[in-house]
């Protein structure tokens, strides 16, 4: 061991020079390329991420830094998100410049691609079509290959009575079976708590507050996530987070991931039946859309379970760093103002 290496103070105006090192390149670099840098400047040893993937393949299970640690200069120098050459990135963020108010996704880095966001209303109706697309889910009648049998059996009527004397009729062994048969007999008595919600009137104003209030939750969930994982290794590659926000009958599910902006998209929506003589239809399709969630939530769970590239302490501190770059979600805003009412 050298003698720099006992001395506490030169120790520790190394770390410090490795520190600002990593701070003013990591932006900028790919995580391997930052790495091989670091460790040629310092005179240090190989590290773990410098070998050969380590048996990993590149994709999911690998990231590099600028698309997977959302700094505001990683995603102006690798736009990752594009539409037919558009940089979709670029534009997100020349319409970010002049969106900058308190009540406004774009000012926390989210590209709102709801069909009525400001930002949406900016591009192409082409574009548009495509940017509004999640992820297709996985195919739920393979993974539950009774559901399609079991429904047409079930929801024979739109009248819930007759669909409640159907679903009785079927074995509870099957899973789909048994987790129908409890939602509908469950109706009856959260049908009466829904209606008596309604009566309080939610408004417009009530609705985007929760929308707003809920992206920014997202936002916040998967910055937790990222940093939990950099930790000890490389975050895999389209990590997602999904939410749900109901206003009167109708629930929206919502899914938010980072390709050089976080992307806010609704895949899902469905309508929860007020009265017993219009149930079968809503009904379901709301059990389609609940079950497309679980599916796609199982998927992403799947995703995290993936083999990551495990990291040496130096890499660590390298990814720790650049982690701490992510701005963090503006302070929440005291109100929300109202929507001008219409004459």
């Amino acid at each position: 061991m050298s003698k720099r290496f006992l001395d506490n103070k030169s120790m520790e105006q190394e770390y410090e020079e490795r520190r600002q090192f990593i701070r003013q390149n990591a932006p900028s670099m790919e995580l391997k390329t930052l790495t091989k840098r670091f460790f040629a400047k310092f005179d240090l040893q190989s590290s773990s991420i410098d070998k050969e993937n380590q048996g990993t393949e590149p994709g999911d299970a690998s990231v590099f830094m600028p698309t997977s640690i959302p700094s505001e200069n990683a995603q102006k120098e690798f736009p990752v998100w594009s539409v037919d050459d558009i940089d979709m990135v670029q534009k997100f963020h020349d319409f970010r410049a002049g969106n900058q108010g308190p009540f406004s996704l774009a000012r926390d880095g989210i590209a709102d691609l709801m069909y009525d966001s400001s930002f949406c209303q900016t591009l192409d109706p082409t574009v548009l079509s495509i940017v509004r697309r999640a992820e297709p889910a996985p195919n739920i009648y393979e993974r539950w290959p009774t559901l399609g049998p079991i429904c047409d059996r079930v929801f024979v009527s739109n009248s819930y009575d007759e669909v409640a004397c159907a679903v009785r009729s079927e074995s509870m062994r099957d899973p789909i079976a048994a987790y129908l048969f409890v939602i509908i007999m469950a109706y009856s008595y959260h049908s009466r708590r829904t209606e008596a919600a309604l009566i309080h009137y939610p408004t417009l104003e009530k609705r985007r507050q929760d929308e707003f209030k809920l992206a920014r939750a997202m936002r916040d969930s998967w910055i937790s996530h990222v940093r939990s994982v950099s930790s000890l290794a490389v975050p895999p590659r389209g990590l997602a987070v999904f939410g749900s926000v109901s206003f009167k009958d109708e629930t929206k599910l919502l899914r938010m991931d980072f390709q050089g902006a976080f992307r806010l998209q609704q895949f899902d929506l469905f309508v929860i039946p007020l009265n017993k003589s219009d149930f079968g239809n809503k009904m379901r399709a709301a059990v389609i859309s609940c079950l497309e969630l679980a599916a796609r939530l199982h998927q992403e769970v799947e995703r995290r379970r993936q083999p990551s590239i495990t990291l040496g302490y130096y890499d660590r501190v390298a990814l720790a760093d650049a982690s701490r770059l992510i701005e963090k979600t503006t302070s929440t805003p005291t109100k929300i103002p109202k929507t001008p009412k219409k004459k």
